[in-house]
C-alpha cells in the first residue's frame, strides 16, 4: 500500500513539475506541488515552492496553512521569510542555525 501511495506521489510530482514549467506565475499549481513534495518527504523543496507560492499570491490559504503545516513537522527547517509567510513573530520561528 505504501509503494502503491509513493508510486501516486512520484507522478503528481511529475505532472505538478510539467505543469509548473507551463504556468510558473499559478500560485495554486505552484503550492499544489510544494503540498506533494511535501507528502513525498522533501521538505526543503516543499518549502520553497510554498514560499513562492506565497509571493505569487499572499492572500494563497492552502500554501500558508501547508508551510506552517511543513514547520510545524520541522521546526528547525531553514526558510527564507517563514515569519512572514506564516504570520509569525520572528522570534518564533526557530531556525537549525539559532537565529
Amino acid at each position: 500500500n505504501n509503494a502503491l501511495m509513493q508510486g501516486r506521489i512520484e507522478a503528481a510530482v511529475a505532472y505538478l513539475e510539467k505543469a509548473v514549467d507551463i504556468q510558473p506565475t499559478s500560485a495554486n499549481l505552484v503550492g499544489n506541488l510544494g503540498y506533494v513534495l511535501m507528502l513525498k518527504g522533501d521538505r526543503e523543496q516543499a518549502a520553497a515552492y510554498l514560499q513562492e507560492a506565497l509571493r505569487l499570491d499572499p492572500g494563497n490559504s492552502q500554501a500558508r496553512e501547508s508551510l506552517t503545516r511543513l514547520l510545524e513537522m520541522r521546526p528547525g527547517l531553514k526558510t527564507d521569510s517563514a515569519a512572514a509567510l506564516t504570520q509569525e513573530t520572528p522570534s518564533s520561528v526557530i531556525r537549525e542555525d539559532g537565529k
